[in-house]
């Protein structure tokens, strides 16, 4: 494609983004594999929010409720990313307008990056005893799962592994 020759190819062009959403994050079909202890199947979204904002959460294995303290890192990210954010997706739609082709998929990688960086960073309020304790019991039990012992909001790898990004079309 070229640039828009006319006014109505570049309302048609503009017509064409409009109808356009970009989501980025744990889409809602994805999901914990079914592996106790771990979230038993849960919704990815649902324990990212957890996270996010703290709340009571069970252990699959055990049925205990435990407090998450809040561990905020999808805003921090938002904070300091957005205006980057912003001016990528937007250099993308100008690309749009003059023909080129739609590719979501580099601007979706930035925004992923930076939302595992923040997660990454995380480091307080540091894990619970007791969580550390489960950590290492389930790494001494054989797990290969278990990453890190100590490192909030990282046991696993998955949360940072499961974000992804759709494109849909009205």
């Amino acid at each position: 494609m070229s640039k828009a020759k006319s006014f109505g190819e570049l309302k048609r062009r503009l017509s064409q983004i409009n109808r356009t959403s970009v989501t980025i994050g744990w889409l809602a079909n994805t999901f914990y594999p079914e592996d106790p202890p771990w979230n038993n199947g849960e919704s990815v979204a649902h324990v990212a929010s957890l996270l996010e904002y703290g709340g009571v959460s069970k252990f699959a294995d055990t049925g205990e409720e435990t407090l998450i303290p809040p561990r905020p890192f999808f805003h921090p990210a938002i904070d300091k990313d957005g205006r980057k954010w912003i001016r990528s997706f937007s250099t993308r739609v100008k690309g749009m307008l003059n023909g080129e082709r739609e590719s979501f998929s580099s601007f979706y990688e930035v925004v992923k990056d930076d939302i595992q960086t923040s997660i990454e960073s995380v480091t307080t309020p540091p894990l619970a005893l007791y969580t550390i304790l489960r950590r290492i019991e389930r790494r001494r039990q054989g797990s290969d799962k278990v990453l890190f012992n100590d490192k909030p909001l990282i046991e696993t790898g998955f949360l940072l592994s499961s974000i992804k990004f759709k494109v849909k079309r009205r």
